[in-house]
C-alpha cells in the first residue's frame, strides 16, 4: 500500500507541472527552446535587429533558473597576442581584423544583445518572468504592431 500511494504521488506531481522541456515563444518576438540536456537557447528577433542567448538551465520547485554561457571567437590579429570577442553566431571560431570590421558593419543581431530572465515561474503550461522583487510578471502589453495588449510571458508551441 505504502508503495502505490508513492508511486501515486509522483504521478499527480508528474501531471500538475507537465514536462518544461520543449519550444516556447511570446507575442514580442521572444522564444526558448528548453532542452532536456539541461541546456537552452534563448533567441529574440524584432524587424532587423536580433539576439541570441546559450546556456544551462536548472529547475527547483516551480522555478527555472538560466546560466547565460557566452560563446567567444579568437581573434587573430598580425603581431598582437590572441584575444577572444563574443561570438557573433553560434559556432565559435578563429576570425581576423577584416573578418570582424565586416560582420560588425553588416550585422543587426548578436550575442546577448536582448537580455533574457534568469528566472522563470513554470505553472505546468507557461513561462512567466520573476521580476527582481520576488513578483510574476502578468502584465499585458500593447503591441508594437496593433493596438492589442497580449500577455508577457511564454507559452509553449504545440
Amino acid at each position: 500500500m505504502k508503495f502505490s500511494l508513492s508511486l501515486l504521488f509522483l504521478i499527480l506531481i508528474s501531471v500538475q507541472h507537465g514536462n518544461v522541456e520543449g519550444d516556447y515563444y511570446n507575442h514580442f518576438g521572444n522564444k526558448l527552446k528548453i532542452n532536456s540536456d539541461k541546456t537552452f537557447l534563448y533567441t529574440w528577433n524584432f524587424d532587423l535587429a536580433s539576439s541570441w542567448s546559450k546556456g544551462m538551465w536548472e529547475m527547483k520547485n516551480d522555478t527555472i533558473y538560466f546560466e547565460v554561457i557566452p560563446l567567444y571567437d579568437t581573434l587573430r590579429r598580425p603581431n598582437l597576442k590572441d584575444s577572444l570577442v563574443l561570438s557573433i553566431d553560434q559556432k565559435p571560431q578563429l576570425i581576423t581584423d577584416m573578418s570582424i570590421v565586416f560582420i560588425e558593419a553588416l550585422s543587426s543581431g548578436g550575442q546577448n544583445r536582448q537580455k533574457m530572465s534568469s528566472k522563470l515561474y513554470f505553472d505546468g503550461e507557461k513561462l512567466i518572468e520573476i521580476k527582481e522583487n520576488g513578483k510574476l510578471d502578468n502584465r499585458k502589453l500593447k503591441a508594437f504592431w496593433e493596438n492589442k495588449k497580449y500577455n508577457t510571458w511564454f507559452v509553449k508551441n504545440k
